[in-house]
């Protein structure tokens, strides 16, 4: 083994055979062969800064060429059956761990051997070339070869936190009782492959640090218990500066376009404790008014009796305003002199209207999809609309609990 330090400091190693013309070709080969096995084993890492080139001092040039020209053809079946014409990290790798081989026939002249242009390799266009050379070259493939070992480490790291993160999505339900609500419903967010930056309802967060960590602590199994506690901790804190930020956005909106139905769903979930879902609030910042949810309900919607009729059907106000005729008509004298209309249009709108439980949206009884307005399904009665919380009241409620946070 010879081992140097080049003028600039770089450390440096090579292997070392001598023949005094006493090995035959086939114990040539075969010492080859071993240190093609050496190099295919990738032994010689964490020992030297490169695959070590072997050398061999012989005892005449014509033996050395004999060698390196044999070498060559065996050295072919180490290398891809491909070519590739552009440099990336694999070729740069590989060119790392390659086996150079050269020869020289000055064994009983090691001086020379050390400083002249007398080392013959595999390559037959190569010219003779100097042992400073051979391990400039190899130093120089070590320089370009280490940022792609990184580049290969980075994707193999990304890969391998990628694959917890997606088992560990798949299991998000069965971890409540090590994490707890609020952390396991902020893992869930990140997660969330919707996330945008530009959306104002995202909170500024370092995603990529949380998830690694998240990671990092899915790989170990079992979890121990001050881990679980200490993640537990930050993802709580997280949690509550996320919700925070979506609490105090929803109110700057309502503050400036006051009420309007979407708000309400998002306000109900807040309530709840839980971030809004990437998906719940991507498109919130501007979502129709009351006035166009209302209508929107209204341009759907056909009186009960209107069946196969191809006339457009009558507005609502217009259908009620028919119907609550034909009932005053058909009231007796002493029943219009005790009855007023409207007591008649309140029952009317009561027994054919209902309205949305979480936004009050006015919304027909024969209307069974889900409000236009919040995408919420229950009902209340027409009569009972008013008994909803408004959603200033939500907000109100909503801010007093981050007004201690920062």
């Amino acid at each position: 083994m010879y081992q140097a330090v080049l003028t600039d400091g770089t450390a440096t190693a090579a292997f070392v055979e001598i023949d005094l013309a006493s090995m035959t070709h086939t114990q040539l080969k075969a010492k080859l062969d071993r240190y093609r096995a050496y190099t295919r084993d990738e032994a010689w890492r964490d020992r030297f800064p490169h695959c070590p080139p072997l050398l061999l001092l012989t005892t005449t040039t014509h033996r050395a060429v004999t060698f390196t020209r044999t070498t060559a053809r065996h050295l072919k079946d180490d290398t891809p059956a491909h070519y590739r014409r552009i440099i990336d990290d694999y070729t740069l790798i590989a060119e790392h761990g390659r086996l150079v081989i050269a020869a020289t026939g000055l064994v009983r002249d090691p001086a020379r051997a050390i400083g002249e242009h007398i080392w013959t390799l595999t390559d037959p266009e190569a010219a003779e070339t100097t042992l400073t050379a051979i391990l400039t070259e190899r130093t120089a493939v070590t320089a370009a070869a280490l940022p792609a070992y990184q580049r290969q480490r980075n994707a193999a790291d990304r890969h391998q936190r990628q694959y917890a993160l997606s088992r560990l999505s798949s299991r998000l339900r069965h971890l409540g009782p090590l994490l707890g609500t609020a952390a396991v419903d902020m893992v869930g967010y990140l997660l969330d492959s919707h996330n945008s930056g530009s959306d104002p309802f995202t909170p500024n967060l370092d995603t990529d640090t949380i998830l690694t960590t998240v990671a990092s602590w899915w790989q170990t199994n079992p979890h121990p218990d001050d881990d679980n506690n200490a993640l537990r901790a930050t993802l709580t804190t997280l949690h509550h500066h996320a919700w925070s930020h979506q609490v105090r956005h929803l109110a700057h909106l309502t503050n400036t376009h006051g009420d309007r139905p979407a708000w309400y769903h998002a306000a109900t979930r807040l309530t709840r404790h839980r971030l809004l879902t990437p998906t719940e609030h991507n498109g919130l910042d501007q979502p129709p008014t009351r006035e166009q949810a209302q209508a929107r309900v209204w341009a759907h919607w056909q009186p009960p009796d209107h069946g196969r009729d191809p006339t457009p059907p009558p507005t609502y106000p217009q259908w009620r305003g028919q119907q609550i005729t034909d009932r005053w008509n058909n009231l007796s004298w002493w029943q219009r002199h005790h009855t007023d209309p409207s007591t008649l249009a309140t029952a009317f709108d009561n027994e054919h209207l209902t309205a949305c439980a979480r936004c009050r949206l006015t919304i027909p009884t024969n209307d069974t999809a889900d409000c236009p307005g919040c995408h919420h399904h229950e009902r209340l009665p027409h009569h009972q609309r008013h008994t909803i919380t408004p959603l200033a009241e939500l907000i109100t409620a909503l801010l007093a609990k981050t007004a201690n946070d920062p």
